[in-house]
């Protein structure tokens, strides 16, 4: 009789830890949901924006924490495929994030946010910020200037973030406005200040450089032609080189995602045709020249562990380039 009473008990507790995983599970699904509604074109600067800040700041650190479950070593993990196929929505991570951003059509909408209040941020002398702090103080006697600036700083870092997960799945970026994005990262390698290694990774002055990757590594999936032209308009290959070639004491992990990024893009048949036009001159065909030089550290730190053989597959496409490069063809 007790043995019988413990299996019962036994199957009883089993159904009851079931049945609080799937009640948590909705109760996150439904919070994620608030914080993705929550991502409005308002005004910049606006009371209405800065309350976007608490909600973007949750949905960023579940992102992550979703992330971070799966891999907490590398970006391997995020990148958007499950060995190479399937989608976003059978990997194996939970990605509810991610889905319910592509699942809501908010892609685009967040994207446009973010470029809006880093052309403000860029833009916008110290001292209009801080007369735009004490203004949005005077409406609401709760907030201090520091909070304002703190909140939006917490949009940039929490909203970047979140788009830049959202770009290592092809299905984000095929529902992103891609020429926004490209106008973006030029902007930002245009206007904002040299980033250090001791800076928030999270910053746009930082994360535009991945999501320079990104864009490389799903543009064949993409509007490629349009892009292509777009990134030569802008010169954004060069502004991402002479960006790398001035970072200093920044990991290996950070400069080679970059490095692939690039191979990605001299690995593009478009690109190989009209690379001329994205390196104009000799000046720039001299920088990007100079990046040799960081791609060798990076395969001499690779032989140190012994993945060079690897990791110089990974970029054949680009240590091709640098001979067309010297050969000016």
């Amino acid at each position: 009789q007790v043995s019988v009473m413990t299996s019962e008990l036994k199957y009883f507790n089993s159904d009851r830890e079931v049945w609080q995983k799937d009640e948590e599970k909705d109760i996150r699904k439904r919070l994620v949901s608030s914080c993705v509604r929550s991502i409005v074109a308002h005004k910049i600067p606006s009371l209405e924006f800065l309350q976007m800040s608490r909600s973007m700041q949750q949905l960023s650190q579940y992102a992550h924490s979703a992330s971070a479950a799966g891999n907490t070593e590398s970006l391997d993990g995020v990148r958007g495929r499950a060995e190479g196929s399937g989608t976003l929505w059978d990997q194996d991570l939970e990605q509810d994030a991610i889905r319910t951003l592509v699942e809501d059509a908010k892609v685009s909408i967040a994207l446009r946010v973010l470029n809006d209040y880093m052309r403000w941020e860029l833009t916008t002398t110290d001292a209009d910020k801080e007369a735009v702090a004490q203004e949005l103080c005077s409406r609401n006697d709760r907030l201090r200037p520091q909070d304002v600036h703190q909140k939006h700083a917490t949009v940039e870092e929490s909203l970047g973030y979140i788009l830049f997960l959202a770009m290592n799945h092809v299905e984000a970026m095929q529902l992103m406005d891609c020429i926004l994005l490209v106008e973006h990262i030029a902007m930002v390698l245009e206007q904002a200040p040299d980033p250090r290694v001791a800076d928030n990774p999270k910053m746009q002055a930082t994360l535009v450089l991945q999501y320079f990757f990104c864009l490389c590594k799903h543009v064949d999936e993409l509007n490629t032609e349009q892009l292509l032209a777009r990134m030569e308009e802008r010169q954004v290959l060069l502004k991402v080189v002479r960006r790398v070639l001035k970072m200093h004491d920044w990991s290996r992990q950070s400069v080679g995602l970059i490095t692939e990024g690039i191979s990605f893009l001299c690995s593009q048949e478009d690109f190989q045709t009209s690379w001329t036009a994205h390196l104009p001159d000799q000046e720039a065909r001299v920088s990007m020249l100079e990046y040799e030089n960081v791609t060798n550290s990076l395969l001499t730190e690779a032989d140190a562990i012994g993945d060079r053989m690897e990791w110089r597959r990974g970029i054949r496409p680009l240590l091709d380039f640098y001979g067309r490069v010297k050969r000016g063809r």
